[in-house]
């Protein structure tokens, strides 16, 4: 199940968030789809997690290190597109 939450996660958060069932939160996505959906807009989802939550690595990420992530994945995010288009 996919959670929207804005900003930083806490912690505790994380665990209040997992109790009810999330194994994602987002930021972002759902509200724009549910708009596009409105629009008539055909919409295809892609996600990919790129800071995984303290529970379960051990450590928070630094923002270098959550856009290292984004940076190892662009690429094949990229050739998935490109074979769905």
């Amino acid at each position: 199940m996919h959670l929207e939450d804005f900003g930083k996660r806490f912690p505790s958060e994380v665990r209040a968030f997992q109790k009810l069932g999330a194994d994602v939160v987002g930021m972002s996505v759902v509200y724009e789809v549910i708009v596009a959906s409105q629009m008539n807009i055909n919409v295809l989802g892609i996600a990919y997690v790129l800071n995984m939550s303290t529970k379960f690595n051990g450590k928070a990420l630094t923002h270098e290190e959550v856009l290292k992530n984004g940076k190892k994945v662009s690429d094949k995010i990229s050739k998935i597109i490109k074979k769905v288009i």
